[in-house]
């Protein structure tokens, strides 16, 4: 029986990630491998932890170039479901600290039931929690995760594939791991709670909604994605829904393909006039583009001047406007739910005074 563990990162430290992998080495059953996936950091920490994982021989690495655009997980761990040829796949965490003996627990399980999922109960460290070389029955447990947490899972690999994957709706953070022991339920298939020991610690981090900003920021937010995927996770469980994505799950594009946004064949800017925003958004952001196209959007430098200011006292017409963070918002909106477009760059300038589409 083949375990792949697979990892999904990006732009985490990679002090993090040498624990969890420390954790693996030390399994006393060694008959699995591991499927490290980097999806899009930066080129200086995409270096480093590419350094940290070669020094593991049990682990495979790869790197997905969408460096550039929000952060999907079901995306990533579709790209290693298409990759992997072993019978069972299990969704690991880089926060994650394994007991030695995770491997031959799973594997009994496995023999006790080979047709069923299965997903592991969790003990959280706290953030003052020091992590040294101690033992893992000797760090502190803060609190216990219970059977609505369904993140570290197993499961079978055809089960998955049977269902087109995880759910590529579902971007920053959300629902994704929860909607697939639903739509497996839903299938007929069995997901099981083993909660009789904890064989995972979690390393603390802030949570998402900590780092929530309702301004324009360099590390790409969307307002509201948490309500979007819970809405749509909603959805899920009212239409019974089996099968998700498209029949391209899975696919990324390619290094040439990203290599192709950094020559833009043409430059167009686009005003934050509402008029002008909402046809890209009506219009030109549903066009298939013939040439390589890169729409700068920023302000007006008209908006509030003294002129519009005068107009408006007299009840003439001035534009309307979107800030830029509206503008984030509804283009980020549009390009995480539109399952189609697989090749774009996005992003917000250093200065936070005007937005990038490349695509």
């Amino acid at each position: 029986m083949k375990i792949t563990i697979v990892y999904t990162f990006r732009n985490r430290d990679t002090i993090r990630v040498k624990r969890t992998l420390d954790s693996i080495a030390l399994q006393s059953d060694k008959d699995f491998e591991v499927l490290f996936i980097d999806y899009g950091s930066t080129e200086v920490i995409a270096a480093e932890v590419l350094k940290v994982v070669k020094g593991y021989e049990f682990v495979k690495h790869d790197y997905m170039y969408v460096q550039y655009q929000p952060w999907s997980k079901s995306k990533a761990l579709n790209y290693a479901l298409r990759k992997i040829s072993s019978s069972y796949f299990f969704v690991a965490d880089v926060d994650m600290i394994f007991h030695s003996s995770f491997i031959s627990k799973v594997k009994g399980l496995i023999q006790e039931n080979p047709l069923r999922n299965v997903y592991f109960k969790v003990g959280f460290l706290a953030e003052s929690t020091i992590i040294n070389d101690e033992k893992f029955e000797n760090f502190p447990v803060h609190f216990e995760s219970t059977n609505e947490a369904t993140g570290l899972s197993l499961f079978l690999t055809d089960n998955l594939k049977k269902l087109n994957g995880f759910d590529e709706f579902y971007h920053f953070w959300g629902a994704e791991d929860t909607d697939i022991h639903i739509r497996l339920k839903n299938a007929g298939d069995e997901v099981y709670f083993y909660d009789s020991e904890i064989l995972m610690l979690h390393q603390w981090h802030p949570s998402y909604l900590s780092t929530e900003r309702k301004t324009l920021t360099l590390n790409l937010q969307l307002s509201g994605i948490v309500q979007l995927n819970h809405q749509h996770l909603k959805d899920t469980i009212a239409q019974k829904r089996t099968k998700s994505n498209n029949e391209n799950w899975g696919i990324s594009i390619s290094k040439e393909e990203n290599a192709l946004l950094d020559m833009p064949v043409k430059r167009i800017i686009v005003k934050n006039h509402k008029s002008e925003i909402d046809h890209f958004l009506y219009f030109t952001l549903k066009q298939q583009a013939s040439l390589v196209t890169e729409y700068q959007f920023q302000l007006d430098l008209e908006q509030g001047s003294l002129e519009q200011i005068i107009k408006k006292f007299f009840h003439k017409k001035v534009p309307q406007y979107y800030s830029l963070k509206e503008i984030n918002d509804l283009i980020l909106s549009n390009l995480v739910t539109d399952l189609t477009r697989k090749n774009y760059r996005y992003q917000v300038a250093p200065d936070l005074k005007s937005i990038f589409l490349t695509f």
